[in-house]
């Protein structure tokens, strides 16, 4: 490793201890500013853009003139951190007195504010933008090289913090609210909030994963039973595979719901930072919940999709999760790659990835065991039952496939169910 990546990794190592030992997103925030001053070169001040519903805020910044200078940057719509958030880019300028891509904003933030370069980063995690981390000094030409590399690597490191920080609060706001809703609903309406709550606040819509196509659908219990730590997930990396999830914690109460949205937050970070083999993910996925959530073991299928040579190829990972299953032209099949230990269980275990064949056209089912397992029937019977109802199945369209297979298969459970189907494309 030469100087200059040691240096580097040195800056990822630095920031990495400071934002992991922040409580809330705004005091990773303001870390992150502060952090940024100290080890990005030429930075004189700092401040982070997010990007809201309705607007663009600057939460966090190291002094009153970044601030200034943002506002004036919303104020006449241009600007590098404005251009960086809608370009998906990086920008710097050298000097505003005599930059003419953002006229307005570049002659009154040198002359009323004393502001001469700025260098302005993308916060983002997969396709999903966060906002900005803007630099800012006094000096004319104040960012090289140096700067712009290094910057790379700080502002990848705080956005990923930055979106682990806020799923971890948004677990923790829903968990408040249900644990709230408890003193003032009836049992029923007690759980029927926890339902609606977690299936709006933890199991996003899918991304665009074109050219494949996918359907995902979650159903809570029958009503009486609680909720436990079922989720589906899917992610397009920046390689261009396509990620496919779906996992269970152990427990049926608001404490595994709130360890799930962990597990699945954790697991997003790891995918988005890493983009590693299955087996590698569910390993590091196992050493997050050994640190958080010693006590609670789970289940967990990961497929990772990639084109290859004019078709897809999948890699699969599995810890003791019911196996997916493969519908085709001739029916349906079991993945029969053995499935290993669940999660959490032992430290330092070894998960394994399986190679995946994938057929134009073919349809790859994950689910949580709520679908084929009930009272009175046994996993393997519930096994066979999916087989079965595969070959009957109308698979034009997929959402409405999950629907028929779950009044097929589980009607009325008595566990919560997560299915996602991804399809293939026949060409």
């Amino acid at each position: 490793m030469d100087e200059d990546s040691s240096g580097r990794a040195d800056v990822m190592a630095s920031l990495g201890r400071a934002l992991e030992a922040e409580p809330t997103v705004q005091r990773t925030l303001q870390t992150t500013v502060e952090q940024a001053v100290h080890l990005i070169p030429g930075c004189w001040h700092a401040a982070v853009s997010i990007v809201g519903p309705d607007e663009v805020t600057t939460p966090a910044a190291t002094g009153a003139i970044p601030v200034q200078v943002d506002e004036l940057q919303y104020e006449t719509g241009q600007g590098p951190c404005l251009s960086a958030i809608r370009d998906h880019g990086l920008f710097v300028t050298g000097d505003l007195s005599t930059e003419s891509r953002w006229p307005d904003f570049a002659t009154r933030a040198s002359r009323d504010l004393g502001v001469h370069s700025m260098l302005s980063f993308r916060l983002f995690v997969a396709d999903d933008t966060l906002g900005a981390l803007n630099l800012y000094s006094t000096r004319t030409d104040a960012f090289d090289r140096e700067s712009i590399a290094t910057g790379r690597v700080f502002a990848a490191q705080a956005a990923l913090a930055l979106s682990a920080a806020s799923e971890h609060a948004r677990a923790e706001r829903v968990t408040a609210d249900l644990r709230a809703s408890q003193v003032h609903l009836a049992k029923n309406q007690q759980q029927a909030a926890i339902a609606v709550a977690l299936q709006r606040s933890m199991l996003t819509e899918l991304p665009d994963m074109a050219p494949l196509e996918a359907a995902a659908l979650y159903h809570p219990a029958v009503p009486g039973a609680q909720v436990g730590g079922d989720w589906y997930d899917a992610l397009v990396l920046d390689s261009g595979a396509v990620l496919a999830v779906v996992g269970d914690l152990a427990g049926h109460n608001l404490e595994a719901a709130a360890a799930m949205a962990q597990a699945r937050s954790a697991l997003r970070t790891l995918a988005v930072d890493r983009d590693r083999p299955p087996g590698e993910l569910l390993e590091h996925l196992d050493h997050v919940l050994q640190r958080l959530e010693p006590d609670r073991t789970g289940t967990c299928v990961v497929v990772r999709l990639t084109s290859r040579g004019g078709g897809w190829h999948g890699e699969l990972a599995n810890a003791g999760h019911p196996p997916p299953l493969l519908i085709t032209d001739r029916g349906g099949e079991l993945v029969t790659a053995p499935p290993q230990l669940l999660l959490n269980v032992r430290a330092g275990l070894t998960r394994l990835t399986w190679d995946l064949t994938l057929e134009p056209g073919a349809i790859l089912l994950l689910y949580t065991d709520g679908l084929v397992e009930r009272r009175g029937r046994s996993l393997a019977d519930g096994l066979t039952a999916l087989v079965e109802a595969a070959s009957t199945l109308d698979t034009t369209n997929l959402t409405r496939m999950c629907h028929d297979l779950l009044a097929l298969l589980a009607p009325h459970p008595t566990d919560d169910v997560c299915i996602l189907a991804v399809r293939i494309p026949r060409t």
